[in-house]
């Protein structure tokens, strides 16, 4: 019975991906200008949350009391109402408008009832106004688009792809789940280090490149479903460019047959007729990658100097904060990818300098390419990715975080822009009016505002102003 469930799940999700995956709807172009009303942020940068409708449980970033497919939104609500935002109950007054109805569609669970029943809820919200100033939680889907109208609200999500990513508008975060591996203790102080002392990259680094032995390194799922364009890219890459094996020493490509890869659509050669990465011959369960040689994930991660990170079914995959965390440069590729934060401010260019990006035509030459990346470049990279760990960027509420210093860093620039150079008054000394207390115990010891976000905002790496 439950194998049954399954496989309903699979249909509804196969059901679902026609024509969300091969087709790209068009979104509506936006910019700051055109779909976004600065002058509400000028004098703060609060955020008005909407009533938590009464179905949903109190919002919680604990896995334990939430399904993984419901944790998302309620972990994006309860981090914006805990992190020291400023929060205010008058719409009116708001900078950032968030809807607290779940819009994720997280692990592809949404049907078209759901799409028609999230564009009605959002156009029926007393403040939505086309969705201008309002933020869009749209995570953890395969989808190139949310599936629904967002109108001119901004999307947060970690499945775009080149032609739905709105620069400078939408915010296209890195994918994490809520149970992933934490960054490597060595990898985080080592960022730490870097973010606050000069020091030769080379002998800082010392400690995390010893034992790196492998060049390149990929151990990790190919899934099949059964209509093309769900989960095909991946599939392509590797039957494309790394059939497995790989007959060099120092790269380990390992494509694991998971889930059902019997009968039609193509899969790769040694997963037909696979379950599990498991095939029946005479009654005995044989591993499909029996053949190759085997190194398990730790140990890659642990010797490897890059990781390979080919998109999932959607556009990103976990192996990037994974690689990362481990002291591995990631290598990311595939059809309509970009790097997280898409190079924007401070976070984007780390992430710019950790991440290799190799587009799919330039695969035939990959390793031959990493094999002459210098040592310096190396060593930059990798000082990224360190600073990157060091943020506790596998979080989903630092990610929550950085997504509303963004969009703040974006209309401090604006306003610059239009005021020649003059700071909003919640960023200044003339700010000082909006106070915050620094703890629970400091009854007496209040700061400016304007202190109190310029460093939150530079603790999870978008600093709000250049030096």
């Amino acid at each position: 019975m439950l194998f049954v469930f399954f496989i309903l799940i699979a249909a509804e999700t196969v059901r679902l991906a026609e024509g969300r995956f091969d087709a790209v709807d068009a979104v509506v172009p936006c910019s700051l200008e055109t779909c976004f009303d600065v002058s509400k942020c000028a004098s703060s940068p609060k955020i008005y949350l909407y009533p938590i409708p009464s179905e949903q449980i109190i919002p919680t970033c604990n896995i334990r009391m939430r399904v993984e497919r419901f944790f998302y939104q309620a972990c994006f609500v309860y981090s914006l109402m805990s992190a020291g935002f400023q929060l205010t109950e008058d719409p009116t007054e708001a900078c950032l408008l968030v809807p607290t109805l779940d819009a994720t569609c997280s692990m592809n669970f949404c049907r078209q009832s759901d799409f028609d029943r999230l564009e009605a809820a959002l156009r029926s919200l007393p403040h939505w106004n086309e969705g201008k100033n309002h933020i869009i939680f749209n995570y953890n889907n395969d989808w190139p688009n949310p599936g629904f109208d967002v109108g001119k609200a901004i999307v947060v999500r970690a499945s775009s792809i080149t032609q739905t990513y709105r620069p400078d508008f939408d915010v296209a975060l890195p994918l994490t789940r809520p149970i992933i591996r934490e960054p490597s203790p060595l990898m985080v102080h080592l960022g730490r280090l870097a973010s606050m002392i000069e020091a030769d990259p080379a002998q800082l680094l010392q400690p995390i490149m010893r034992g790196r032995d492998l060049l390149l390194y990929f151990r990790g799922c190919v899934h099949k479903f059964g209509s093309p364009g769900v989960c095909e890219d991946r599939i392509n890459i590797f039957r494309d460019h790394f059939p497995p094996p790989v007959d060099q020493t120092d790269v380990v490509i390992l494509a694991m047959c998971c889930g059902n890869h019997f009968g039609p659509p193509r899969t790769l050669s040694h997963c037909e007729g696979c379950y599990d990465n498991f095939r029946n011959v005479n009654g005995s369960n044989v591993s499909c990658t029996a053949a190759w040689p085997d190194v398990s994930f730790d140990e890659g991660m642990r010797r490897a100097r890059f990781a390979f990170a080919p998109r999932g079914c959607g556009s990103l995959s976990y192996r990037l904060l994974e690689a990362i965390g481990a002291g591995s440069v990631p290598v990311l590729t595939g059809r309509g990818t970009f790097v997280p934060f898409a190079g924007e401010g401070h976070l984007g260019q780390l992430w710019a300098r950790c991440v290799i990006h190799t587009p799919e035509d330039q695969l035939p030459q990959l390793i031959s390419s990493l094999r002459a990346i210098s040592d310096a470049e190396y060593h930059t990279r990798l000082l990224a990715c360190a600073q990157i760990a060091a943020l506790q960027s596998h979080s989903t509420q630092v990610m929550t975080e950085q997504t509303i210093c963004i969009i703040l860093y974006r209309i401090v620039n604006f306003l610059k822009r239009e005021r020649k150079g003059e700071l909003p008054v919640w960023l200044s000394t003339a700010g000082s009016a909006l106070r915050a207390d620094l703890g629970p115990h400091s009854e007496t010891m209040r700061v400016p505002y304007s202190r109190v976000l310029m460093s939150q905002c530079s603790r999870v790496g978008v600093p709000l102003v250049h030096p």
